[in-house]
């Protein structure tokens, strides 16, 4: 075993026509506008699930937004979130709740001060993750252990009008684990057919093997409409994706920081990265493939 790699992509795709009314931009991720008139709402919950009890922090009829969500748990890493909009018939997110905020390799929840999630002392888990719907929008955690979890949360959300046409952009995130990664390959992050935009990602690594550089194995590689306009992004350096240099190292910033690291430069035998490209989003039409050196 070389080193092993945990990815978490997050994304919108376009699912459906929309008629456009007056819009406002999202101060974090400007592709998505929203209905200028709208009015604010809240859910607080307080709850004990049993082992595999999932309770939904919201559920609500469309159309609306939500705009944040704030969750603390006396056992966060025990816990699932699944996220289900519009009548679909299975989640469109479900993966562990630390996985989803970012906390990878499984370190304790750790500071996050990026533009869409950020993690405060104690466990404070926010989202500020734009996630429209039109029909319905559905937030459940759910504990994936063998004993009792404590749960707090507050979703805040906003409703429109019944007859609004709220974008067709839907809130995605894909999760991948390749725990036997294998030297100057590269990992597959994800792969996404449709109309949309790349909000940002979370990376991480633990290096096993020594003569196994961390960083400079090619960083990122996109390809983009392959049946439509193919074009490609590549990356120099896998710590350039997250625009540090020589290494990545415990910063915080709105688009890029490092969470997590042990070592430095060619010492590093762990990392944990983010970077959201707020209004320089990767866009595709018809697909898209992002590879990870």
């Amino acid at each position: 075993m070389k080193k092993i790699i945990l990815s978490l992509v997050a994304l919108f795709v376009v699912s459906a026509v929309y008629a456009e009314t007056s819009l406002v931009h999202d101060p974090n991720f400007p592709l998505i506008q929203l209905p200028a008139d709208y009015d604010s709402h809240r859910t607080t919950k307080r709850f004990d699930p049993k082992p595999n009890e999932g309770v939904a922090i919201l559920d609500q009829k469309g159309p609306g937004c939500v705009r944040h969500f704030w969750i603390t748990s006396t056992a966060p890493e025990r816990l699932q979130i699944e996220i289900t909009y519009d009548g679909a018939e299975e989640p469109q997110i479900k993966m562990k709740m630390n996985h989803f905020f970012g906390v990878l390799l499984n370190q304790k929840p750790y500071r996050i001060e990026s533009a869409p999630i950020k993690l405060l002392p104690r466990s404070g888990f926010n989202s500020y993750f734009p996630i429209p719907y039109q029909e319905s929008c559905k937030i459940v955690l759910r504990n994936i252990s063998k004993s009792n979890v404590g749960v707090w949360s507050m979703v805040n959300y906003q409703k429109y009008a019944l007859k609004t046409k709220v974008t067709p952009l839907r809130f995605n995130a894909i999760y991948t684990h390749t725990p036997k990664a294998e030297p100057l390959g590269t990992i597959l992050m994800g792969a996404v057919e449709g109309k949309g935009f790349v909000a940002g990602m979370f990376h991480a690594i633990k290096r096993f093997d020594h003569k196994d550089m961390i960083w400079h194995t090619g960083g990122d590689t996109w390809l983009i409409d392959g049946e439509t306009n193919p074009h490609v992004l590549r990356g120099i350096g896998s710590e350039d994706v997250f625009c540090y240099s020589f290494g990545v190292y415990k910063d915080l910033s709105q688009w890029v920081g490092g969470v997590h690291a042990v070592g430095e430069n060619a010492k590093c035998s762990e990392i944990v990265a983010y970077r959201f490209f707020g209004p320089d989003a990767v866009t595709f039409k018809s697909s898209m493939v992002l590879r990870m050196g």
